[in-house]
């Protein structure tokens, strides 16, 4: 309840019961902040684990560099933060940016845009980080066409799946099923044509 008091709005009297809770609301803007000739997009906490609200920022500012803060000391020193750090990389790669991470308790880190951890701290650690980051330009094709390729990828996966394959029957004829050597050398009894070697089978009225 740090940030803001579920169902306050609905009910006043609650914000009464918790009074050292704030009351934060969302902005309708996502600018970036300056650092001389840098455009810098801050998504808080969370927010860098959104897709679609980090593009939405990129497309807004085009910003150079990706920082993000976020307190996940509350997860302790389990395997959360380093799903969140994971996520975090999700979004250097989708934009081609370099992105640093500063959090209370663990994983800080860089990220270069191919999204390969340039440096990093552990988890409930008192480290310092130093790395080297770029300003970057430009769009990628994540940055233009968005999730509906990957949703079109769906559909199409979905779509296969309805589509019945075709039935083979398992009706075959007899002599299909059955090989049956007619050529002459393999019958009882019959002469070896002239030109092939062997003996024909010896009969009942044959003379020497």
């Amino acid at each position: 309840l740090a940030e803001y008091l579920p169902l306050a709005g609905v009910v006043p009297a609650m914000a009464g019961w918790f009074p050292h809770v704030q009351d934060f609301t969302a902005s309708t803007e996502t600018p970036a902040l300056r650092l001389g000739a840098w455009r810098i997009a801050v998504p808080i906490c969370y927010e860098v684990v959104r897709p679609e609200f980090v593009r939405r920022m990129m497309r807004a500012a085009r910003p150079n560099l990706l920082v993000t803060l976020a307190n996940d000391a509350w997860f302790g020193d389990s395997q959360e933060p380093w799903i969140h750090l994971s996520l975090a990389r999700l979004r250097a790669i989708e934009h081609r940016r370099y992105l640093v991470r500063s959090t209370n308790s663990g994983i800080s880190a860089v990220v270069d845009p191919a999204g390969r951890l340039v440096v990093r701290t552990g988890v409930l650690t008192r480290e310092t980080l130093r790395a080297t980051v770029y300003a970057l330009e430009g769009e990628t094709v994540y940055g233009l066409a968005g999730d509906w390729v990957g949703w079109l990828a769906v559909g199409l996966v979905l779509l296969g799946t309805m589509v019945p394959a075709p039935i083979r029957s398992t009706t075959t004829h007899l002599r299909d099923a059955i090989f049956v050597d007619e050529t002459p050398e393999r019958r009882v009894g019959s002469q070896v044509p002239s030109g092939r070697g062997g003996t024909s089978p010896p009969s009942g009225d044959s003379k020497p």
